[in-house]
Order: C-alpha cells, then structure tokens, then sequence
C-alpha cells in the first residue's frame, strides 16, 4: 500500500504540473466569457485587406488552389474556414474566401482577375484568449488534443488527490469537509442561481 501511495505521490505532481497551465488558461479565460463587458472580450478592430492572386488560378476555378493562393497572399489571416462559388446572372463569377484563427478573420472575395478583396477582423487579446477557450477556428483538432490532455492530466491528479488524502489520517477530516463544502456551495449554487 506504501508503494501505491508513493507512486500515487509522483504521478500527482506530474498530472498537477502538466495541467497547470491548461487550467489557469481555462480559469481566466472562463471568467472572461462570464464577464465579456468588463474584459472587452468582443472588441474588434476591422480594417480592409487586398492581395492578388495569380489570375490563372481564379479563372481555373479549383476551390483547393484558390485557398492555398489566398493563404499564401494573407498568409496572417489564419486557416481556410469557407469557399464558396458566387455567380449571379450576367455578372461575373467570383469567390467567396472565409479564413480565420485565434487573433483574427478575413471574410472577402477573390474575382477571375486574382484580386482578392475583403476585411480582416482582429481580435482583442481577451478576444483572443476567449477564443483558445472556445476553439471556434479552423484546424483547432491539434489544439484541442493539446486541451483534452491537459484536461485528463487534471482529472488524473484530481483522483490521485484523493487517493493521498485518504491514505493521511491527519488530514482526512480537513478534506472531507473541505469536500462537502465545495459539493455544498456548486450544487446549492446551481439550484440557488440558475432558474
């Protein structure tokens, strides 16, 4: 029982240590959201964007060598969110291009000359920051998988917690009262705030 207390020990350091900063993110960003008037998580500065494209990769009409030419054009405005053919009648065919990240997104459109037109909406840091919470981009998938390990080293050093807190007698009785008044006050909380 000793060795499993021990190595309960050390694996709640790491687990504690590798989700440390997933949890802080979390935290501050959390209450960001909760108060986006006070943190000013929706403040936005817009300005206008142009590029150019080389105009046979517009006229050929591929969706994938558009992106990748508007990317490397903007190479800032993040990953490929949307493309989309317009072609109202009797006028002509163009783009529409939607590409976005964390710090900013850049709605324009791309006509059958390669110019790209648009604006870029760049985000605040709390906007930002909000947005790593939410994860609402493009190719998030890495960073998500970076979130859920940093998640499961805090459920792992949540369990390991426990599991040191009954194996010292001394303690035990802080904990458990340390415990039920943290149930207490979430579940009273809900049902106390949330209609």
């Amino acid at each position: 029982m000793k060795k499993f207390v021990n190595f309960c020990r050390v694996l709640h350091v790491i687990a504690s240590l590798l989700g440390v900063v997933v949890m802080c993110l979390m935290a501050v960003t959390g209450v960001m959201m909760m108060h986006p008037k006070t943190f000013d998580v929706d403040a936005i500065v817009t300005r206008s964007a142009t590029a150019q494209i080389p105009a046979e990769v517009a006229r050929g009409g591929d969706k994938d060598a558009i992106a990748r030419a508007v990317q490397k054009a903007l190479p800032k405005a993040g990953a490929l969110e949307s493309i989309e053919k317009s072609q109202e009648e009797g006028k002509e065919v163009f783009f529409q291009v939607v590409l976005s990240c964390p710090q900013r997104r850049f709605d324009g459109t791309v006509d059958a000359a390669g110019t790209v037109t648009g604006s870029i909406d760049e985000n605040s840091l709390s906007g930002t920051l909000s947005n790593l919470h939410k994860s609402p981009f493009p190719k998030a998938g890495r960073w998500k998988i970076l979130m859920d390990v940093g998640a499961g080293s805090l459920v792992l050093a949540c369990l390991t917690g426990i599991v040191l807190w009954l194996g010292s007698k001394a303690r035990r009785i802080i904990g458990l009262v340390a415990f039920i008044a943290g149930l207490v006050a979430f579940v009273g909380g809900y049902f106390w705030f949330v209609p």
